[in-house]
């Protein structure tokens, strides 16, 4: 049925509508409304998101207060990550089919993808009385994993699914919404999935939409280099004056971003990327990487030059050369030298420079103190978090703590920390290592694929990647990063 038709059936009952992507629902809507059909009372909802739902009612009307704490992929990864990692130092290990070797994240990943391909799929009855013993390990280490989400009160899709499956099973749970879900989900919907739809509703309806015939154009051009790829559709932008809210770009890899970022702010057209971008360009993230680069160069005030030079920090180029000329060179301890030969021996040391012609005779340095108490305050930090246990998760609350405390806080920026703080719950799950090195390397390993997004405004340029499947409502489609390179794998690779 078209969706059109699905809303006009009945316009006052309340519709939910399942997708992967909510964000196609609410275009949906948008394109449907402009075309003069009035959609209300709708809702796009992912089906996680609706079992946690069935979920939750299930546990009121059993009169229980229980709280679903949906564990996100990257934690999921880190559970399982451990799980292996203590089964590893066993003398009789219960996962042998995994090398010690080939442990890393990267692993648990994989590990997990397969292991929820199983979980979501239909068992054999073969799968269930497997005497091989690599199976056998694989069915334990499910088991122990979802006890383990169990032990921690922490839900993942599968066991929400699964949860509200039993819950519809009982009759006293009913869903009074119409239930309808996107064509094109049909064919990518696990077993566990399908087992979920027909027991949320027995009739739910596939929706398809309704397109009028349009006249479509297509203009291909050449481009000598990415960054030229952007800066055409910027001329085009303004040369035939589109609205901005009527033009999406289209994009094939994150390398884009920045360029796409950079030429339409040079140019003062607003743009929001709804799909998320990367945020390394960001300042915090690039202070916070500069510290652990710091740490992991020995200290040296060469890499230091990173953290005083980065915006949201104050200090001038005079105070990092100050540090330069009184020679600090590398290593915390001459950091700390440093300060203290400032704070507490100042005239002494004053005249110690003076001697062997390190300062001028008549430079003020009281107006670098500010920079020496900056030095004493990330000296502190290092002292703090260098030292057993090396706790991956409070190592990095104290540095984004640090950067909190320690900054002039860049307002346009800042939705991003906002992110970065957010990331400090997936290292709490990261436990204890072997060393502070080894920590930073972890830290600034996962930090680099942060992402954010941001929401579709219609008066702004919007921006996507390529790979999922996307509705796209604006007249005036533009894509970018198509040529061989950027698909193909090299002789090389």
């Amino acid at each position: 049925m078209y969706l059109q038709e699905w809303c006009k059936k009945n316009e006052l009952g309340y519709k939910i509508l399942l997708a992967d992507n909510v964000a196609n629902v609410n275009r949906l809507k948008r394109i449907a409304n402009r075309e003069g059909t009035m959609i209300t009372n709708l809702e796009g909802v992912c089906i996680p998101e609706l079992a946690k739902r069935i979920v939750i009612e299930k546990f009121a009307l059993d009169g229980k207060i229980n709280e679903i704490d949906l564990a996100d992929r990257d934690i999921c990864v880190l559970i399982l990550n451990k799980l292996i990692r203590d089964d590893s130092k066993k003398k009789k290990r219960s996962y042998s089919f995994v090398p010690v070797e080939s442990m890393c994240l990267e692993t648990a990943e994989e590990i997990l993808r397969v292991m929820n391909v199983l979980r979501m799929g239909k068992t054999t009855s073969e799968y269930k009385s497997t005497t091989d013993e690599k199976e056998k390990e694989v069915k334990k280490l499910i088991k122990d994993y979802e006890k383990e989400l169990n032990d921690r009160g922490l839900y993942d899709d599968v066991l929400l699914i699964k949860d509200a499956i039993t819950a519809l099973k009982s009759k006293t749970v009913k869903v009074d919404s119409e239930i309808g879900i996107l064509e094109y989900m049909i064919p990518k919907l696990t077993f566990l999935e399908n087992q979920f739809m027909k027991k949320l509703a027995k009739n739910y309806i596939t929706i398809d939409y309704k397109t009028e015939d349009a006249k479509t154009n297509a203009s291909f051009y050449d481009s000598y280099g990415q960054f030229n790829e952007v800066q055409n559709i910027v001329n085009i932008i303004e040369r035939e004056k589109l609205p901005f809210g009527q033009v999406n770009i289209l994009y094939s890899s994150s390398e884009y971003e920045t360029m796409i970022k950079t030429a339409l702010n040079e140019k003062g057209i607003p743009c929001s990327f709804s799909a998320g971008y990367s945020l390394l360009d960001n300042t915090y993230l690039s202070l916070l990487r500069a510290i652990i680069n710091w740490a992991k160069d020995t200290y040296s005030y060469e890499s230091f030059r990173a953290i005083t030079g980065n915006k949201l920090t104050k200090y001038s180029g005079s105070d990092y050369r100050y540090g330069a000329k009184v020679g600090i060179g590398w290593g915390l301890d001459r950091y700390a030298m440093f300060v203290d030969k400032m704070k507490n021996d100042k005239k002494a040391y004053q005249e110690l420079l003076l001697k062997h012609h390190r300062i001028r005779e008549d430079e003020d340095v009281d107006k670098y103190m500010e920079y020496v108490d900056f030095i004493d305050r990330i000296v502190a930090l290092i002292a703090d978090i260098d030292k057993e246990p090396y706790d991956i998760g409070v190592i990095y609350r104290k540095m984004i703590s640090f950067i909190d405390n320690n900054v002039d806080h860049f307002d346009m920026e800042k939705p991003a920390f906002t992110v970065m703080k957010a990331k400090r719950i997936f290292f709490d799950y990261m436990g204890n290592v072997d060393s502070f090195d080894e920590a930073l390397s972890i830290i600034d390993r996962e930090i680099v694929t942060l992402k954010m997004t941001e929401e579709e405004e219609s008066n702004a340029v919007t921006a996507m990647s390529m790979g999922s499947v996307n509705v796209l409502e604006r007249p005036y489609q533009f894509l970018i990063g198509l040529s061989y390179e950027s698909f193909g794998s090299g002789a090389i690779d």
